[in-house]
């Protein structure tokens, strides 16, 4: 129940974990809101993960998602056509290939 995953979330280290995909040269990318609490934390982030990309949202909160959806938004998608080689990206404006506009 809700003890089980509490004790769960204690056990966590989200530094050690961030840490982890920087020594496996995975990218990552922090997307936070400008008034997120967790950004108290941010220095000790950064210093684990230093080759990192890190998209500030203004005027968002910790739920960037519901906050500034389509800010949100567009940090996945800029992430996404920064991982996709160029020939496999889709056009600009375009969801999956097929244009968003009339």
């Amino acid at each position: 129940g809700q003890a089980a995953t509490l004790t769960a979330v204690l056990r966590t280290d989200p530094l050690a974990d961030v840490a982890a995909i920087e020594r496996a040269r995975t990218p990552l990318r922090f997307v936070v809101g400008e008034w997120d609490h967790f950004r108290l934390d941010e220095r000790a982030f950064r210093a684990a993960a230093p080759s990192a990309t890190w998209v500030l949202v203004r005027r968002a909160n910790h739920l960037v998602s519901l906050h500034r959806p389509e800010a949100y938004g567009r940090a996945l998608l800029d992430a996404l056509r920064d991982l996709l080689p160029a020939a496999d990206q889709p056009p600009a404006g375009s969801v999956s290939g097929r244009s968003t506009r009339p």
